[in-house]
């Protein structure tokens, strides 16, 4: 009895250089962000940028071609990067204290974007993923995942009741998982 032929060798595996143009297309596209999104997340603009370059890195050795554009996978793994830097940071309490973060002093980015570029990656996101969410649903999304605000927050900025908003933004995170499981179905 011979055995199948896993996926995998069904399937091209590009060469070493057409993923690295795949990385330098993905570092184009969604690049800035993720650096300015890891700045946010340490405060410091040295410690963003080594984690931004292990990033693609890992990004170059590890991601299946299909993630290497998927800015939902790259963040996710730049917030794991983070966190296991974070980790190592608690565990050498020297470090610690001498490595703290930059005070927002004006030595940083204080926002990712101009609100013209911000309106413009939310237009290109949703377009992206066509997701069908209310009005009302996307916004309270919107401002949770891509601003950061808690439900809370999002509940005062909206004029809602905090666990309509946790409705809305649970409801939206499952038509987006959905939506990504269809199309993956669709694809394999």
């Amino acid at each position: 009895m011979s055995q199948a032929a896993p996926p995998e060798a069904a399937s091209h595996h590009p060469s070493f250089d057409e993923k690295m143009e795949m990385v330098e297309r993905s570092i184009e596209a969604h690049g800035s962000y993720l650096l300015n999104f890891l700045h946010s997340l340490t405060r410091n603009r040295q410690d963003a940028e080594n984690l931004h370059s292990d990033l693609w890195v890992y990004v170059l050795h590890r991601f299946s071609p299909d993630r290497i554009g998927d800015i939902a996978a790259l963040r996710r793994k730049a917030r794991h990067l983070f966190i296991d830097h974070y980790r190592k940071l608690r565990r050498d309490p020297l470090a610690f204290v001498e490595d703290t973060p930059e005070s927002g002093s004006g030595s940083g980015i204080s926002e990712p974007f101009t609100e013209r570029e911000q309106a413009e990656f939310r237009r290109r996101f949703f377009t992206e993923f066509p997701v069908c969410l209310p009005p009302e649903h996307e916004e309270a999304l919107w401002l949770h995942a891509w601003c950061g605000h808690t439900f809370q927050e999002v509940a005062g900025i909206m004029g809602k009741p905090a666990s309509t908003v946790g409705d809305w933004i649970a409801g939206a995170r499952q038509a987006f998982a959905d939506h990504l499981n269809s199309t993956r179905q669709q694809t394999s």
